[in-house]
């Protein structure tokens, strides 16, 4: 640092020092003035030292001192401020209970004196609803944090320190946040009987979609289309015109789930320990993953293999039927006995199960909606999404070319990328390392 950077400040700073403010918060502002880029605060002090010491002519030790017992009551006395500035966020606080907070303030820890504040908030709605207790928390956070950021309080509190003062998950708050954040949808009833509303809405129901399409997803293509309309809408056009996709349908009951089911499914959870007693070959893991082409929506089909991460086939298909499934497994190497997938109709058909069962294979599935239990494939349709068809465009390539791209990708993941779960290993090559220990 060069003095001349601070000569005219100096005296600013002589002043300040003076008139008893504090240590940080005149560093603050020779921060803020653009005089030091440094972070530490005892580092700024000791160089200011020699500049005041040689301007004034006096010892720095007039001026500040820098032993670590005044600094740290200067930091005290710096926090007990702040936290005054919070006193002003809660009105309901009476005389008596200033003598608590008089104590907490001599801590200087603003969790604990938001505690103390918020433990009469939390009282005064403990005869609420439990929806409307939630409101009022989220509501009492946001308040909160714009208070510290308007009255410019310089203390550091985590989002989730406080969700757990008012006792409430981080992971509701940010929901509430961003469904209290989020446009509202726009509500038009006078559209049902649009004679135009109702020819784009059978066009993108029968002839796009063939009927197989609801009303949440019939809502998004109408937006898309510009027909600026909420869900609610399109289920009441639905429905008038008997369009079966608006119409709330129980769940069909699952094949595992029957009695006349020819083998039985459990939710297995393939621990480590048991990959690694797996030959390459025994396990794999399979599932469909949908791609949006020129040619309308296609499906990917693939099967991955547990132990090693190499895949034995990937295929385009135009739908996710039986048949299809059926002839899928045929390319599936003899050494296989066990097929990870999920829920899908398509795997839990009878056919399916047969196929399995006259070749001694078993099948093994996780919970409903939960991917994880199948994350072996799920991490490979990640991979070929976001390093491969990320560089093109893959909405106006025909099927064709998409089957090149496929087919290219397949051959690098198994034969050049390396997984770090493989110790860095290609999945090729660390086939061949499993196999040669056996």
């Amino acid at each position: 640092m060069a003095i001349l950077k601070y000569r005219k400040h100096i005296h600013t700073i002589i002043d300040m020092i003076r008139r008893d403010i504090g240590k940080i918060e005149i560093f603050r502002w020779a921060k803020s003035m653009g005089l030091t880029k440094n972070k530490s605060i005892h580092m700024f002090w000791y160089k200011m030292s020699e500049h005041i010491s040689e301007v004034t002519g006096r010892p720095w030790t007039d001026f500040v001192p820098h032993n670590t017992s005044s600094y740290k009551k200067e930091v005290k006395s710096f926090q007990r401020r702040e936290l005054k500035k919070l006193m002003e966020f809660f009105p309901t606080i009476n005389n008596d209970q200033q003598i608590a907070i008089d104590s907490l303030l001599n801590k200087n820890d603003p969790k604990d004196f938001l505690t103390f504040g918020v433990g009469s908030f939390l009282e005064s709605i403990r005869d609420l609803p439990c929806q409307k207790q939630i409101e009022k928390k989220v509501e009492a956070i946001s308040n909160l944090l714009n208070y510290i950021r308007k009255k410019d309080v310089k203390i550091k509190i985590k989002i989730k320190e406080l969700c757990s003062i008012f006792k409430l998950s981080q992971r509701t708050y940010n929901d509430r946040m961003k469904r209290n954040n989020a446009p509202r949808k726009i509500r038009n009833d006078s559209i049902v009987d649009d004679p135009n509303f109702n020819r784009e809405l059978h066009r993108i129901f029968d002839v796009e979609h063939h009927g197989c399409l609801g009303h949440k997803k019939m809502t998004q293509y109408l937006n898309s289309e510009g027909i600026k309309c909420c869900s609610s809408t399109v289920r009441k056009a639905m429905k008038k015109d008997g369009l079966c996709g608006a119409e709330a349908r129980m769940k069909k009951k699952r094949p595992h789930e029957s009695k006349n089911t020819t083998q039985k499914h459990d939710y297995y959870f393939w621990k480590k320990e048991d990959i690694e007693k797996l030959v390459p070959g025994e396990a794999v893991s399979i599932d469909f993953s949908m791609v949006e082409t020129k040619d309308g929506q296609l499906w990917m089909h693939g099967a991955r293999d547990i132990r090693t991460g190499k895949i034995y086939f990937l295929t385009l298909r135009a739908n996710q039927t039986t048949e299809v499934i059926l002839e899928d497994y045929e390319l599936l190497p003899k050494s296989v006995r066990y097929v990870n997938t999920d829920h899908g109709s398509g795997y839990m058909s009878n056919a399916v199960q047969d196929w399995l069962k006259t070749r001694g294979i078993k099948q093994s599935t996780g919970p409903a909606g939960q991917s994880y239990y199948n994350r072996w494939i799920e991490e490979f349709w990640k991979r070929i999404k976001g390093e491969w068809f990320s560089q093109f465009d893959i909405k106006k390539l025909p099927t064709f070319q998409i089957r090149l791209l496929m087919e290219a990708y397949l051959k690098y993941f198994n034969e050049k990328r390396i997984i770090l779960s493989n110790g860095g290993y290609t999945p090729c090559d660390y086939e061949k390392k499993v196999l040669s220990k056996l």
